[in-house]
């Protein structure tokens, strides 16, 4: 196993020693569960690697062609 060091804004840290003590696991342990979570999420919406890519008027309506009639 890898062990990885981060810095945390006071607020994050203090959220992560609440939410150890609250549900009685190490913050290793829930950072680790956070991690497994993102990368199932991520596996079971793989097209939101796309999101924001994509540039063309809001509003697909006002194309020439597109619009109420």
């Amino acid at each position: 196993m890898s062990t990885l060091t981060i810095s945390l804004p006071e607020d994050a840290a203090a959220w992560l020693q609440e939410n150890s003590v609250r549900t009685g696991r190490t913050a290793d342990e829930f950072v680790l569960e956070q991690i497994k979570k993102a990368r199932v999420d991520e596996d079971e919406k793989p097209w939101m690697k796309l999101a924001g890519c994509v540039s063309g008027p809001r509003d697909l309506s006002m194309r020439e062609g597109f619009g109420e009639r």
